[in-house]
Parts: structure tokens; sequence; C-alpha cells
């Protein structure tokens, strides 16, 4: 055996909180977006896609 190495020490971290975003996520936005329906697409970015602008 020898000494553990870290690869991934030169890859970049986000910089954002990525825990915290899963944490505020509620159980009727876990609920509408496995629908996978308008809300998930068009709707809030809570409930995922959504946010996006049309031209």
């Amino acid at each position: 055996m020898g000494q553990e190495i870290d690869l991934m020490v030169n890859y970049p971290r986000a910089k954002r909180n990525v825990e915290g975003r899963g944490a505020s996520k509620t159980d009727l936005d876990r609920a509408l977006a496995r629908k996978f329906g308008k809300e998930f697409f068009d709707g809030d970015r809570t409930h995922g896609y959504g946010g996006f602008n049309y031209m």
C-alpha cells in the first residue's frame, strides 16, 4: 500500500452552496418537479428548469 493521493485537488470547486439549495426545496416543489409538466419547464425556478424567458 501507499499514501492516498487526492486527484481532485486541482479541479475547481463550486462557489455556491450546493447543499443549501437542495435543503431549500419543499416536498411540494419536489412533487411538482416529478410530474415534468408545465411547472417544471416553464414555471418557477424552484420547481425545476423554470425561469426561462421566451423571445
